[in-house]
């Protein structure tokens, strides 16, 4: 990243940016904040670096410091002029206090990120692992579908104002009366939403047979064909699954027109791939490299002896070798390679 980025923002300032994104800066700040983060794509990339290293060292008070520190050094460091360049390490080296596994513990916000902030700075956080660029977009009389391939995340802005973070392999169908006074849609995959408000208009997310009604908030929605549950995880606001209401931090699983909630969860865990970081908490070996499977765009594989073994890590910003490599560790597996697939296997000395 190139710190000369700042020299397009006149008027910058780092305090500015640490009052609003800990909830602290007035409307006039906050505004300014957009605009700065509209201005220049790369800063969104940095906040979005140290949010993401901070979710991924746990949200404790020790890395609220240091995340706070990196932005006061920053601060320091972009005031000379450019015969004092910011070093490069700032700008990207995430903060990190915890390595993987990473055991889950309750909750505790750190940063409070103001609607409409949060989902910017997320949005900057594509391309460390995967691609991220404009979705395939087919329009009929009917509707537009906008698809990505695995390995690809894109943005797509609706009519109204609502911003759509599409996960990789994921298809998100749009009909043409779209805000004309229904906002309703299908998702098959993973999507976070980011929803203009609109009370005369519920926004309505239909994925897997259930569906997610809003105002207007920010949630994220993952069905995809293997999954036996459609899952809502919303960060802010309220959302309605059926009959059941979800609040910000609320997670809803939906099978077969029976709706399960857990309240007050770490919402990071569910929408942590907006800022490329992935969390898993006792999830099947197996489906952990699904999951990656899609991430990477590579075939992904264990020894069956494991393929249902409990894996509870985080993966922030890996190459799919690195990420393999850190599976099998966990398991005294090796890598092997073949062609576009990674296999964890049993060494023969095994």
């Amino acid at each position: 990243m190139n710190p000369d980025f700042l020299q397009r923002l006149p008027g910058f300032d780092w305090s500015v940016c640490d009052r609003v994104l800990a909830g602290d800066g007035t409307p006039d700040e906050r505004a300014r904040v957009l605009a700065w983060f509209a201005q220049a794509p790369e800063l969104h990339a940095l906040v979005a670096g140290l949010q993401a290293g901070a979710a991924s060292a746990g949200d404790d008070d020790a890395t609220v410091r240091a995340v706070r520190e990196r932005i006061a050094r920053l601060g320091a460091s972009s005031r000379p002029s450019a015969s004092a360049p910011v070093p490069a390490e700032d700008l990207t080296a995430p903060v990190r206090v915890r390595r993987m596994p990473v055991v889950a513990r309750p909750f505790r916000r750190v940063w409070r990120w103001p609607s409409g902030i949060a989902a910017a700075a997320v949005l900057a956080a594509g391309g460390w692992a995967v691609t991220h660029r404009a979705p395939s977009a087919v329009t009929v009389a009917s509707y537009t579908t906008y698809s990505t391939t695995r390995g690809q995340r894109s943005t797509v802005t609706l009519r109204d104002g609502t911003r759509v973070m599409l996960g990789v392999a994921s298809t998100l169908r749009v009909p043409a009366d779209f805000g004309d006074g229904a906002r309703r849609l299908t998702l098959d995959g993973e999507a976070y939403f980011d929803v203009a408000h609109d009370g005369g208009a519920p926004f309505v997310v239909q994925s897997g047979g259930a569906q997610a009604v809003v105002l207007g908030t920010s949630f994220g929605v993952r069905k995809y064909p293997e999954d036996t549950a459609v899952r809502v995880a919303v960060a802010s606001g309220r959302v309605k699954v059926d009959s059941v209401v979800l609040n910000g931090g609320d997670v809803a699983r939906w099978v077969n027109g029976r709706t399960s909630v857990m309240r007050d969860v770490r919402i990071g865990q569910y929408v942590g791939w907006l800022s490329g970081r992935l969390a898993y908490e006792n999830v099947p070996l197996r489906a952990v490299l699904t999951d990656l499977s899609r991430w990477y765009d590579v075939r992904m594989s264990c020894d069956p002896s494991v393929a249902d073994e409990a894996v509870s890590t985080v993966i922030v910003n890996r190459s799919a070798d690195d990420a393999a490599r850190a599976l099998a560790v966990l398991f005294g597996l090796d890598v092997r390679h073949t062609g576009d697939a990674i296999q964890l296997v049993r060494s023969a000395a095994k």
